[in-house]
C-alpha cells in the first residue's frame, strides 16, 4: 500500500487537470495518468497538443501506473483526510482516507501516448515575457499563426511577441539562450501554463517546446503552431510627438468605459488634461505632452496599459493614431478604431 499527503496530491493535481483534454478520440487522454514508483508519483495530463506533469513523494515502495477519470479523481480528494491510501489491484484504483474509500476503473497506464523531449536544457525563465505579452493573441482566428505567443531568438536576444492585428504587445527577456537562432509559436492553452509558473529552463526540439519548473517540480511539453509569425519587426517605430499621463489614472478610467456596455474609448487633450471617454461617460486626468485625439477599442487598450510596469506612462503616437509606449523590455503598439 502507498500513503499519500493529501495537500500535495491535490496541489498536483490542480496544476494538471486543466490540461486533460475533455472529448479525445484516444480516450487515455480524457483521463489523468498517475504513474508510482518507490517515495515518487506523477500526475500527467494532457490533450495531445500540451502535456503537464507534476511530481511529488509519497511514502512506500510500490510502483505501478494507471488512467483515472480526473472528475472520479478529485471527488475522492475532497472527501480524503490528510493521508491516503492508494494501491492498484485487479485494474481497479482503490484509495482510503478514514471512512472514505474509493474503488476507481482504471485504463492502463501503457495506454497513455505520452509526449517526450530530451536535450539539453536552456536556464532561461520565460514566465515573465510570456505573462507580458500572451493576451494579446486573439482567441478566435482564421490565421492559425496568430493563435499564440511567438518567442523569437535572433541571436542578440530572446523576445516574446502577440498580436492580433490592431494591437501587438513585445517584451524583451534580460537572459539569453545558449544555441542557434529560432522562432516558434506556442498555443494559445500553453502560453496560459507558460505564463503561469516559474520556468527555470526549455527546450524547443522540431515542432516541440518542454520546459520546466524546479520550484514546483513540473514538467510542461508543447507542440508548436506550424508556421510562421508575421513580421513583427517592420511594426517598430519611435513617434516624435509624445504625451505623459500616470498609469493608474488611465487604467481606471479605461476601465469604467470597459466594464460599461461601450466598446470604444476616445482620448482627448485639453490643456494639462485629458478627457478619457465614450458616450455618457468622462473622466478627467492629468496630462502633459502634444496635442492627441483618437479613439481606441477599451478592451485593448486596457490589455496594453496593464502589460507596462511604470508609474507613470510616456506614450508616442503618430498622424495616423498608432499609439505606443514602453518600459524595462516591454512595448505596445495599438491601431486606433476606425471611423
Amino acid at each position: 500500500m502507498t500513503t499519500f499527503n493529501k495537500q500535495e496530491l491535490l496541489t498536483k493535481f490542480n496544476l494538471v487537470k486543466s490540461s486533460i483534454a475533455k472529448n479525445s478520440t484516444i480516450n487515455a487522454l480524457n483521463n489523468l495518468f498517475i504513474r508510482v514508483s518507490p517515495n515518487e508519483f506523477w500526475l500527467t495530463g494532457g490533450n495531445g497538443e500540451l502535456q503537464v506533469t507534476a511530481k511529488g513523494s509519497l511514502n512506500g515502495n510500490e510502483s505501478f501506473s494507471c488512467c483515472v477519470s480526473p472528475s472520479t479523481f478529485g471527488v475522492m480528494l475532497s472527501s480524503a483526510k490528510e493521508d491516503i491510501q492508494i494501491f492498484l489491484k485487479e485494474g481497479k484504483f482503490q484509495t482510503s482516507s478514514g471512512r472514505s474509500k474509493f474503488n476507481i476503473p482504471t485504463i492502463p497506464g501503457d495506454m497513455y501516448p505520452l509526449l517526450n523531449i530530451d536535450g539539453e536544457i536552456n536556464n532561461v525563465n520565460l514566465r515573465y515575457i510570456i505573462n507580458d505579452v500572451y493576451k494579446a493573441a486573439p482567441k478566435i482566428d482564421v490565421r492559425t499563426m496568430m493563435l499564440g505567443t511567438c518567442i523569437d531568438y535572433d541571436g542578440d536576444s530572446l523576445t516574446a511577441i502577440a498580436t492580433d492585428g490592431t494591437i501587438m504587445i513585445t517584451s524583451k527577456s534580460p537572459y539569453i539562450p545558449v544555441g542557434e537562432k529560432f522562432s516558434i509559436i506556442i498555443p494559445n492553452q500553453s502560453s496560459s501554463f507558460f505564463a503561469n509558473i516559474d520556468i527555470d529552463g526549455f527546450i524547443v526540439s522540431g515542432n516541440s517546446i518542454k520546459a520546466v519548473s524546479k520550484e514546483n517540480n513540473v514538467e510542461i511539453i508543447s507542440r508548436l503552431i506550424d508556421a510562421r509569425y508575421p513580421d513583427w519587426r517592420r511594426i517598430l517605430s519611435d513617434y516624435n510627438d509624445k504625451f505623459e499621463v500616470k498609469k493608474e489614472e488611465l487604467k481606471n478610467a479605461v476601465s469604467i468605459i470597459n466594464k460599461s456596455d461601450k466598446q470604444s474609448v476616445t482620448l482627448q487633450s485639453n490643456d494639462d488634461l485629458m478627457n478619457v471617454y465614450c458616450e455618457g461617460i468622462n473622466t478627467e486626468i492629468d496630462f502633459s505632452g502634444n496635442e492627441f485625439n483618437q479613439s481606441y477599442d477599451a478592451n485593448k487598450l486596457l490589455t496594453c496599459i496593464e502589460s507596462i510596469d511604470s508609474d507613470k506612462m510616456e506614450f508616442g503616437f503618430d498622424n495616423r493614431g498608432w499609439l505606443q509606449s514602453q518600459h524595462n523590455g516591454v512595448r505596445f503598439f495599438i491601431a486606433p478604431m476606425r471611423k
